[in-house]
C-alpha cells in the first residue's frame, strides 16, 4: 500500500535520459484514494508529470488532477478522488537528475459514497473529488460517524462556491440535532478549525445546480475525556503581616492668591 517511485536512471548516467515517454497505473483497495509526496523535483525545460483520474489508458477525456513541472515544490502532495490514477511522465532534449515521489492508499471516506455509518476511530471525510478538482453539482450526501467516544473534527479545508453549496456536522444523528459546524458558500478556508462533538455526529454535504470549487476535507479521530478534574496543590498559607499605620498630614499647605484687579 506504499511506495517510492524514482525516474530511473541508465547505469553511469546522472541524468534521466532525454525524451522518455512513459506512463503507469496507481491502484488501491476499493474505497481507497490515491496520496502522492514529492521528495525531490529537478526536472528540466519542458518535462512533467501529468496525473489523471482514473485507470484512463490514454486518458484522452479524463480529469486531469495535477501537472508537475520543475516550478513545483518539494512536499507537495496530491490527493485524487478515487482509488485509480495513471500518471504520464515526458521529458524532452533538457535534462536534471529528475525526480522522487512516494505514494500510498489511505482509506478516506467519500461523503457520497460507501456505507452511511462509519465506526473508524480516525480517518479523513471528502466531497468525492480530487485535491485540485471541483466537487460535482446537485450532490445531497451524508455520513454518519458513531464512537464511544467523544468525536474531535479537524477541517483541514474548505472551498464553497456560492449559498447553495453546505457542508455541516449535527451533534448527534439526525439534522433535527443541535448543529457543530454550519458553512455554505461562499467561502474560502484553507486553515483549520476544530469541532467537538458527542459520541454520534450526523455530516452533510448539498450543492446546488450550478458552480462549484475545491470542497473540503474533514479529519475525524475519537477521544475520551476524563471528567475528574486534576488535584492541585496550592502554596502554604503565612499569617498576615501588621501593616504599619501611615501618616497622613492634618495640616494643609495654605495658598495665598495675589489680589485681582478690576
Amino acid at each position: 500500500n506504499t511506495g517510492t517511485l524514482v525516474e530511473q536512471l541508465a547505469p553511469g548516467r546522472v541524468n534521466y535520459p532525454p525524451n522518455s515517454d512513459c506512463s503507469r497505473v496507481f491502484k488501491g483497495p476499493p474505497n481507497s484514494v490515491v496520496k502522492f509526496t514529492f521528495n525531490k523535483i529537478d526536472i528540466g525545460r519542458g518535462a512533467s508529470l501529468s496525473f489523471y483520474e482514473g485507470d484512463c489508458g490514454d486518458c484522452f477525456s479524463a480529469d486531469r488532477i495535477e501537472r508537475v513541472t520543475g516550478t513545483t515544490k518539494v512536499g507537495t502532495e496530491i490527493f485524487s478522488g478515487s482509488n485509480a490514477v495513471t500518471v504520464f511522465w515526458f521529458a524532452s532534449t533538457y535534462v536534471e537528475t529528475g525526480f522522487e515521489m512516494s505514494w500510498t492508499f489511505p482509506g478516506t471516506r467519500n461523503i457520497c459514497s460507501g456505507p452511511n455509518t462509519i465506526t473508524d476511530s480516525s480517518n479523513v471525510l471528502y466531497d468525492g473529488s480530487a485535491s485540485t478538482l471541483n466537487y460535482k453539482n446537485s450532490l445531497d450526501c451524508q455520513k454518519l460517524i458513531k464512537a464511544s467516544e467523544k468525536i474531535t473534527f479537524d477541517l483541514e479545508y474548505l472551498y464553497l462556491e456560492d449559498s447553495s453549496d453546505c457542508l455541516k456536522i449535527y451533534n448527534g444523528e439526525s439534522e433535527s440535532a443541535v448543529p457543530l459546524l454550519n458553512l455554505c458558500g461562499p467561502i474560502e478556508q484553507a486553515n483549520g478549525a476544530v469541532y467537538i462533538s458527542t459520541t454520534s455526529a450526523l455530516v452533510t454535504f448539498k450543492t446546488g445546480s450550478s458552480g462549484s470549487d475545491r470542497g473540503f476535507r474533514l479529519s475525524w479521530k475519537f477521544k475520551s475525556f476524563s471528567t475528574t478534574l486534576p488535584r492541585t496543590t496550592l502554596p502554604p498559607t503565612t499569617a498576615p503581616t501588621t501593616m504599619k499605620p501611615s501618616t497622613v498630614p492634618t495640616t494643609k499647605k495654605s495658598t495665598t492668591l495675589a489680589p485681582t484687579t478690576n
